[in-house]
């Protein structure tokens, strides 16, 4: 029978230790029957002065909701169903709507504004056989393929302004199709990672290469100094592979745009040559889980590594990572 082992753990960015400010995140998992389970993230607004309590309140009301939900529906009677997209998505509507109404309430009760409770969310229903995502706000999240492919679960919401991002306290609920995605991936499923975005630097790729925006540049700069324009090319390959400094390549660019008279800011200052990726760092998770497996227990060895290790690459951020990884019986 299929049985997943489960790490966790949120730790206190640095800047929040020196600041005296409590860990804004929160994470709740739960385990079901038949391989089936639930795990929740919540990632407090920065500069929102409760939104620890409200990251900790909507990660154990959100997973309590929806466990109580597909166990009521009886999705986890038989380990091979799937639900809909639309069931899906009607479930975590309903759930997360009525999350905002209780933590509304609870505010009241507190005397606390319901604007420093704002929070993101990220929740994950797994099974052997399918994974289901629903999520507002940023983060990020992955699952293992059969293959051993790690693939990203979703992708987050970024605002136009930097770090920008949205809050389940937020006006949000009458353009839904914009701040509210929802996923259902069937596929086997063999590990799955949920994480707050202070983990994302050290665990993503966040930016990638436009090979449109060189496949365009090259055969200009081509017309101009053929040398150059297979230097361009050359570093493109190095950059992509990861054995070369970006900075190198994009020194390179530069030098084409002034053969063809073009702005360097509109081409480099403007990222037109990168474009927003989603891609998880194999070797990293297949390391961490490595690790895992091995050593125990997991949940501090997680803590330390958040603490200490790759993930940790943000240092003033709060980091939250949930780690299910499926074994056999």
């Amino acid at each position: 029978m299929a049985k997943w082992i489960v790490s966790s753990s949120s730790v206190q960015g640095k800047g929040h230790i020196t600041r005296g400010i409590p860990c804004q995140d929160a994470h709740t998992v739960r385990l079901l029957e038949h391989g089936w389970g639930v795990a929740v993230v919540c990632d407090g607004a920065g500069s929102y002065e409760n939104s620890h309590i409200g990251a900790t309140f909507t990660a154990n009301q959100t997973c309590a909701l929806i466990a109580k939900a597909i166990l009521s529906e009886k999705w986890t009677d038989d380990t091979n169903f799937i639900p809909s997209s639309d069931q899906w998505r009607n479930l975590a509507i309903e759930t997360l709507q009525s999350i905002a109404v209780q933590l509304e309430q609870y505010a009241e009760t507190c005397k606390l504004s319901y604007h420093s409770l704002g929070c993101t969310v990220i929740v994950t229903i797994f099974s052997p056989h399918c994974l289901l995502t629903a999520h507002i706000g940023d983060g990020r999240g992955a699952y293992r393929d059969s293959q051993g492919q790690w693939l990203a679960s979703f992708t987050p919401y970024k605002g136009e302004e930097a770090s920008s991002t949205v809050f389940i306290t937020l006006p949000i609920w009458d353009e839904l199709d914009e701040y509210l995605e929802t996923r259902v991936v069937v596929n086997e499923i063999r590990a799955v990672v949920l994480m707050s975005d202070g983990c994302e630097k050290a665990s993503f790729i966040t930016n990638a290469l436009s090979r449109t925006f060189f496949d365009k540049l090259v055969p200009q700069i081509k017309s101009k100094d053929s040398m150059l324009a297979d230097r361009v090319t050359e570093l493109v390959e190095g950059a992509l592979a990861g054995k070369i400094d970006i900075m190198e390549l994009a020194n390179a660019v530069l030098q084409g745009c002034a053969l063809l008279g073009k702005e360097p800011d509109s081409v480099v200052s403007g990222h037109k040559m990168m474009h927003d990726a989603n891609l998880p760092h194999e070797k990293y998770f297949t390391a961490l889980m490595d690790k895992i497996k091995s050593l125990a227990p997991p949940d501090k060895l997680l803590e330390e590594e958040l603490r200490n290790g790759l993930a940790y690459s943000t240092e003033q951020d709060d980091k939250t990572m949930v780690i299910a990884s499926l074994v056999q019986d």
